[in-house]
Protein backbone atom coordinates (compact mmCIF):
# COMPACT_ATOMS: atom_id res chain seq x y z
CA UNK A 1 0.00 0.00 0.00
CA UNK A 2 2.71 2.44 0.65
CA UNK A 3 4.25 1.36 -2.52
CA UNK A 4 1.36 2.26 -4.14
CA UNK A 5 0.99 5.66 -2.52
CA UNK A 6 4.82 6.49 -3.58
CA UNK A 7 4.31 6.01 -7.06
CA UNK A 8 0.72 7.81 -7.26
CA UNK A 9 2.56 11.18 -5.17
CA UNK A 10 5.54 10.35 -8.21
CA UNK A 11 3.05 10.32 -10.86
CA UNK A 12 1.04 13.47 -9.47
CA UNK A 13 4.63 15.52 -9.39
CA UNK A 14 5.14 14.73 -13.01
CA UNK A 15 1.35 15.71 -14.16
CA UNK A 16 1.84 18.70 -12.18
CA UNK A 17 5.13 19.37 -13.77
CA UNK A 18 3.89 19.13 -17.03
CA UNK A 19 1.16 21.67 -16.28
CA UNK A 20 3.70 24.02 -15.25
CA UNK A 21 6.51 24.15 -17.40
CA UNK A 22 4.34 23.00 -20.92
CA UNK A 23 1.00 24.04 -20.26
CA UNK A 24 -0.71 20.78 -20.67
CA UNK A 25 -3.97 20.00 -19.10
CA UNK A 26 -3.87 18.70 -15.36
CA UNK A 27 -6.36 15.70 -16.42
CA UNK A 28 -7.65 14.09 -19.06
CA UNK A 29 -10.70 14.81 -21.05
CA UNK A 30 -10.83 12.39 -23.37
CA UNK A 31 -13.58 10.03 -23.59
CA UNK A 32 -11.15 7.34 -23.19
CA UNK A 33 -9.89 8.37 -19.91
CA UNK A 34 -13.45 8.50 -18.77
CA UNK A 35 -13.76 4.96 -20.28
CA UNK A 36 -10.94 3.36 -18.24
CA UNK A 37 -11.82 5.11 -15.20
CA UNK A 38 -16.21 3.69 -15.65
CA UNK A 39 -14.10 0.09 -16.32
CA UNK A 40 -11.49 0.20 -13.10
CA UNK A 41 -14.79 1.16 -10.92
CA UNK A 42 -16.52 -1.67 -12.53
CA UNK A 43 -13.89 -3.91 -12.29
CA UNK A 44 -14.25 -4.48 -8.36
CA UNK A 45 -17.22 -6.05 -8.13
CA UNK A 46 -16.36 -8.02 -11.20
CA UNK A 47 -13.27 -9.04 -9.72
CA UNK A 48 -14.45 -9.54 -6.64
CA UNK A 49 -17.73 -11.93 -7.94
CA UNK A 50 -15.38 -13.94 -9.99
CA UNK A 51 -12.87 -14.86 -7.09
CA UNK A 52 -15.77 -15.67 -4.71
CA UNK A 53 -17.03 -18.08 -7.13
CA UNK A 54 -13.28 -19.59 -7.97
CA UNK A 55 -12.14 -19.90 -4.17
CA UNK A 56 -15.18 -21.94 -3.70
CA UNK A 57 -14.66 -23.90 -6.28
CA UNK A 58 -10.91 -24.60 -5.38
CA UNK A 59 -11.79 -24.16 -1.41
CA UNK A 60 -9.85 -21.41 -0.26
CA UNK A 61 -10.56 -17.94 1.11
CA UNK A 62 -11.76 -15.46 -1.18
CA UNK A 63 -9.83 -11.72 -1.53
CA UNK A 64 -11.82 -9.56 0.98
CA UNK A 65 -13.37 -6.58 -0.56
CA UNK A 66 -10.95 -4.22 0.56
CA UNK A 67 -7.70 -6.08 -1.15
CA UNK A 68 -10.26 -6.03 -4.25
CA UNK A 69 -10.70 -2.52 -3.68
CA UNK A 70 -7.17 -1.59 -3.89
CA UNK A 71 -6.70 -3.53 -6.84
CA UNK A 72 -9.41 -1.99 -8.32
CA UNK A 73 -7.78 1.59 -7.04
CA UNK A 74 -4.30 0.33 -8.79
CA UNK A 75 -5.79 -0.19 -12.15
CA UNK A 76 -7.48 3.06 -12.08
CA UNK A 77 -4.20 4.54 -10.92
CA UNK A 78 -2.70 2.63 -13.81
CA UNK A 79 -5.10 3.31 -16.61
CA UNK A 80 -6.36 6.71 -15.31
CA UNK A 81 -2.98 8.27 -14.21
CA UNK A 82 0.20 6.58 -15.23
CA UNK A 83 -0.61 5.58 -18.51
CA UNK A 84 -1.98 9.63 -20.21
CA UNK A 85 2.09 10.87 -18.09
CA UNK A 86 3.78 8.10 -20.62
CA UNK A 87 1.86 9.50 -23.21
CA UNK A 88 2.38 13.54 -22.28
CA UNK A 89 6.10 12.33 -21.45
CA UNK A 90 6.62 11.50 -25.37
CA UNK A 91 4.68 14.40 -26.46
CA UNK A 92 7.33 17.08 -25.07
CA UNK A 93 9.40 14.64 -26.32
CA UNK A 94 8.28 15.32 -29.81
CA UNK A 95 7.70 19.03 -29.22
CA UNK A 96 11.31 19.41 -28.18
CA UNK A 97 12.24 18.23 -31.30
CA UNK A 98 10.09 20.59 -34.00
CA UNK A 99 12.43 23.15 -33.57
CA UNK A 100 15.59 21.60 -34.77
CA UNK A 101 13.68 19.54 -37.48
CA UNK A 102 12.33 22.30 -38.91
CA UNK A 103 15.89 24.12 -39.60
CA UNK A 104 17.20 20.72 -40.77
CA UNK A 105 16.87 21.71 -44.38
CA UNK A 106 18.81 18.31 -45.27
CA UNK A 107 16.56 16.15 -43.57
CA UNK A 108 14.74 13.52 -45.49
CA UNK A 109 12.10 14.37 -42.75
CA UNK A 110 11.07 17.76 -43.92
CA UNK A 111 9.34 19.43 -46.70
CA UNK A 112 9.46 23.30 -47.51
CA UNK A 113 7.28 24.57 -50.50
CA UNK A 114 7.86 28.97 -49.89
CA UNK A 115 6.75 29.57 -46.05
CA UNK A 116 5.28 26.25 -45.57
CA UNK A 117 7.01 23.30 -44.05
CA UNK A 118 6.03 20.18 -43.02
CA UNK A 119 8.17 17.99 -40.49
CA UNK A 120 7.62 14.36 -39.57
CA UNK A 121 8.70 14.19 -35.75
CA UNK A 122 7.76 10.26 -35.35
CA UNK A 123 6.55 7.46 -36.84
CA UNK A 124 6.25 4.64 -34.04
CA UNK A 125 3.62 1.76 -32.34
CA UNK A 126 1.78 3.06 -29.27
CA UNK A 127 4.55 3.63 -26.01
CA UNK A 128 1.89 1.80 -23.99
CA UNK A 129 0.71 -0.99 -26.07
CA UNK A 130 4.01 -1.83 -27.61
CA UNK A 131 5.73 -4.03 -25.01
CA UNK A 132 2.63 -5.96 -25.29
CA UNK A 133 2.15 -6.82 -28.89
CA UNK A 134 4.73 -8.62 -31.05
CA UNK A 135 2.97 -7.40 -33.81
CA UNK A 136 1.35 -4.16 -33.85
CA UNK A 137 -1.09 -3.45 -36.30
CA UNK A 138 -0.38 0.17 -36.99
CA UNK A 139 2.06 2.69 -36.72
CA UNK A 140 0.83 6.16 -35.57
CA UNK A 141 2.26 9.45 -36.85
CA UNK A 142 3.19 12.79 -36.21
CA UNK A 143 3.62 15.44 -38.54
CA UNK A 144 3.61 19.41 -38.08
CA UNK A 145 3.17 22.30 -40.13
CA UNK A 146 4.73 25.54 -39.50
CA UNK A 147 3.72 29.03 -41.21
CA UNK A 148 6.40 31.47 -41.80
CA UNK A 149 4.41 33.55 -43.72
CA UNK A 150 2.67 36.91 -42.30
CA UNK A 151 -1.09 35.61 -44.06
CA UNK A 152 -2.89 32.21 -43.03
CA UNK A 153 -2.43 29.78 -45.25
CA UNK A 154 -5.76 27.74 -46.09
CA UNK A 155 -5.49 24.79 -48.73
CA UNK A 156 -5.15 21.40 -49.31
CA UNK A 157 -1.94 19.04 -48.56
CA UNK A 158 -1.00 15.75 -50.46
CA UNK A 159 1.67 13.83 -49.02
CA UNK A 160 3.59 10.92 -50.60
CA UNK A 161 4.72 8.28 -47.99
CA UNK A 162 7.71 6.34 -48.07
CA UNK A 163 8.48 2.77 -46.07
CA UNK A 164 11.73 2.08 -45.01
CA UNK A 165 12.97 0.38 -48.37
CA UNK A 166 11.95 3.89 -49.92
CA UNK A 167 8.95 2.08 -51.73
CA UNK A 168 5.98 4.75 -51.97
CA UNK A 169 3.20 2.56 -49.83
CA UNK A 170 0.52 5.44 -49.55
CA UNK A 171 -0.95 8.90 -50.38
CA UNK A 172 -2.32 11.06 -48.18
CA UNK A 173 -4.80 13.87 -49.01
CA UNK A 174 -5.47 16.30 -46.17
CA UNK A 175 -8.05 18.99 -46.89
CA UNK A 176 -9.50 22.31 -45.80
CA UNK A 177 -5.82 22.78 -43.69
CA UNK A 178 -5.89 26.18 -42.06
CA UNK A 179 -2.71 27.71 -40.25
CA UNK A 180 -2.77 30.78 -39.35
CA UNK A 181 0.51 32.81 -39.71
CA UNK A 182 3.91 32.98 -37.82
CA UNK A 183 2.18 29.51 -36.56
CA UNK A 184 3.53 26.14 -35.93
CA UNK A 185 0.66 23.24 -35.39
CA UNK A 186 0.32 19.66 -35.52
CA UNK A 187 -0.82 18.25 -39.40
CA UNK A 188 -4.13 16.16 -38.65
CA UNK A 189 -5.81 14.25 -40.82
CA UNK A 190 -9.28 15.13 -40.30
CA UNK A 191 -10.46 11.56 -40.80
CA UNK A 192 -8.63 10.19 -37.49
CA UNK A 193 -9.79 12.86 -35.31
CA UNK A 194 -10.32 11.03 -32.28
CA UNK A 195 -12.36 12.39 -28.99
CA UNK A 196 -10.73 9.12 -27.85
CA UNK A 197 -7.90 11.05 -27.40
CA UNK A 198 -6.44 13.61 -25.92
CA UNK A 199 -3.74 16.49 -27.17
CA UNK A 200 -0.81 14.93 -25.78
CA UNK A 201 -1.56 11.26 -27.60
CA UNK A 202 -3.59 12.36 -30.91
CA UNK A 203 -1.55 11.31 -33.99
CA UNK A 204 -1.89 12.86 -37.31
CA UNK A 205 -2.75 9.37 -39.12
CA UNK A 206 -2.24 6.17 -38.88
CA UNK A 207 -0.33 3.75 -41.61
CA UNK A 208 0.37 -0.12 -41.70
CA UNK A 209 3.83 0.74 -42.38
CA UNK A 210 6.34 3.04 -40.88
CA UNK A 211 7.04 5.79 -42.56
CA UNK A 212 10.47 6.58 -43.38
CA UNK A 213 9.85 9.78 -45.60
CA UNK A 214 8.08 11.42 -47.33
CA UNK A 215 7.19 13.78 -50.01
CA UNK A 216 4.65 16.90 -49.85
CA UNK A 217 2.63 19.20 -52.61
CA UNK A 218 1.12 22.40 -50.75
CA UNK A 219 -1.84 23.90 -52.23
CA UNK A 220 -3.31 27.23 -51.89
CA UNK A 221 -6.93 27.24 -52.04
CA UNK A 222 -8.25 30.29 -54.38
Amino acid sequence: MVEAIIIFLLVSFGHIYYYFIYDIDLFSTSTYAKLMLTLSLISVPLIYLVDLIYSKIKKESPLSFKNTVIIGLCLALFLGWLVPLVHKIYYVKRLNQLEERFTDVNSDEMTKDGDIKIVLIDSSHDPILRPYRSAPRYYENFLYIKNSSNSTYKGTIFLTLYNNNNDEFNIKVLDNVEVPAQTTQQLIDDEEINDMLDEWNQYSFKTKQQVKTFDSIISNNK
